[in-house]
C-alpha cells in the first residue's frame, strides 16, 4: 500500500485491485459497493397491536350503529302504517294448485267484518266512533267484537271486510235478521217493507274512523244491489236490474268497503240490530263462491263473509 496526499490530506490506499482485496477476503465477505446492510429490526409492540384492534373494533362498532339507527330512524318515522302492503303468506300456492289435481274441498267459511260504523245526514262533520260492548266480569273487562247496524232515512253504515284466504276469492253479501218475536241480547228494532241498497266504496285501504263523518266519508263508486229485509230469513244481495245474486271477485289482502242505505222504494225504513259471536243477527255476509252456489249455513249467518273455495 502507499500513501496518497489528496486535497492536503493522507488517505491509505492499497495497492491491491478490487479483485485481488475480495480474493484474499473470507468467504462470503465483500467489499463491493453493491454489499447489502442487514438492519436487525426491533420486535413490534404487544401494546402497539392491543391499539390497533381497539381501533378497529370501535371503527367497527360505530359503523354498525350509525346503520342501526338510521333503519330505525327510517321505520319510526314511517307514518302510513294503514296503506303498508300486505306481505304474502301464500309462497308458490299458485304454482301448486295450477297443476290440476284433485284438491281437497273445504267448506264455506265466515269472515266477519273488520268494521261497522254509522254517519248521519242530520250531523255531516260529527265524528260517530265504532260502537262496542264493554262487559267488566269478575276476571276483568270484556269488548267482544260485537257489529252495530243501524239504517233510518238519515244514518247510513258502512261495513269493510278485509279477505284473508288463498283459494276463497270469489264473494257474495248476504243479510239475515231474526223474527220479530225472537229473543236477542240487545234488542232488535224493525220496520215493515225494508228495502236496502248497497254501494261499493271507492276505498282499498282501511278506514280511517278518526275522520270519518258523513261529509268526509269515502265516495260511492257504484250501485250493486238491494237486500229485501225479512224477518227470520237470510236473503242474498240482489244485483241491480236483474235478479240475480250480486257476486264480486276479492282477491286474498284485499279490502271491500260498503255502505248501507234505505233504498228509494223505501224511504221511511228502518233497521237496528246488534250482532255478536252468540247471536250474530242483523248483518251482512260475503259468501266466498267455487263459481256455483252452494248452500246457506244459516248457523252461520250475520254479518260476516262466507268464503267458499275457488281453487
Amino acid at each position: 500500500m502507499h500513501l496518497v496526499n489528496s486535497s492536503g490530506e493522507f488517505q491509505l490506499e492499497t495497492m491491491y485491485g478490487d479483485e485481488e482485496q475480495d480474493r484474499l477476503l473470507p468467504d462470503g465477505c465483500t467489499t463491493s459497493l453493491e454489499s447489502s446492510v442487514v438492519v436487525e429490526r426491533k420486535p413490534r409492540s404487544p401494546m402497539a397491536v392491543v391499539i390497533a384492534l381497539l381501533i378497529l373494533l370501535v371503527t367497527v362498532d360505530i359503523g354498525a350503529c350509525l346503520y342501526i339507527g338510521y333503519y330505525l330512524h327510517i321505520a319510526l318515522s314511517y307514518q302510513d302504517l294503514e296503506v303498508s302492503e300486505y306481505r304474502n303468506p301464500y309462497v308458490n300456492l299458485e304454482k301448486l294448485y295450477s297443476l290440476k289435481n284433485s284438491t281437497t274441498r273445504y267448506k264455506p267459511i265466515v269472515n266477519t267484518p273488520r268494521l261497522a260504523v254509522q254517519v248521519s245526514s242530520l250531523h255531516p262533520d260529527h265524528l260517530y266512533d265504532p260502537k262496542h260492548h264493554i262487559y267488566e266480569p269478575k276476571f276483568g273487562t270484556l269488548s267482544p267484537p260485537d257489529k252495530h247496524l243501524i239504517v233510518n232515512p238519515n244514518t247510513h253504515t258502512l261495513v269493510q271486510f278485509r279477505t284473508i284466504d288463498f283459494g276463497m276469492e270469489k264473494c257474495s253479501l248476504f243479510l239475515r235478521l231474526p223474527p220479530i218475536s225472537a229473543s236477542v241480547p240487545h234488542g232488535f228494532h224493525f220496520d215493515n217493507n225494508t228495502v236496502l241498497d248497497v254501494c261499493s266504496l271507492d276505498i282499498d285501504q282501511p278506514i280511517d274512523t278518526r275522520v270519518l263523518t258523513w261529509a268526509h266519508r269515502p265516495r260511492c263508486k257504484h250501485d250493486i244491489g238491494t237486500f229485501i229485509a225479512r224477518p227470520g230469513q237470510e236473503v242474498p244481495l240482489i244485483s241491480s236490474g236483474s235478479s240475480d245474486s250480486y257476486t264480486f271477485p276479492c282477491k286474498w289482502g284485499t279490502l271491500h268497503a260498503f255502505e248501507i242505505s234505505c233504498s228509494a222504494e223505501t224511504p221511511q225504513c228502518g233497521i237496528d240490530i246488534w250482532s255478536n259471536e252468540d247471536a250474530a243477527w242483523g248483518m251482512l255476509s260475503i259468501l266466498y263462491l267455487a263459481g256455483v252456489f252452494i248452500g246457506l249455513m244459516l248457523s252461520m249467518a250475520g254479518l260476516a263473509m262466507y268464503q267458499f273455495q275457488t281453487v
